[in-house]
């Protein structure tokens, strides 16, 4: 139920700013204006592995 709620205020706020155009993926960590899927992929899992003890 978390997830679901979560899930829906992140898809409200990326759905306004995609129709103000705004650049909403640059306000996740570790997404640092990456344009491409692949990028943001290796950026968000290093992210992540930094957090990993």
């Amino acid at each position: 139920m978390v997830f679901c709620a979560g899930f829906a205020v992140f898809l409200v706020i990326a759905l306004v700013a995609q129709m103000l155009t705004m650049r909403w993926r640059t306000w996740l960590p570790g997404a640092e204006g990456e344009r491409s899927l692949i990028g943001g992929v290796k950026s968000a899992v290093y992210t992540f592995m930094s957090y990993i003890p």
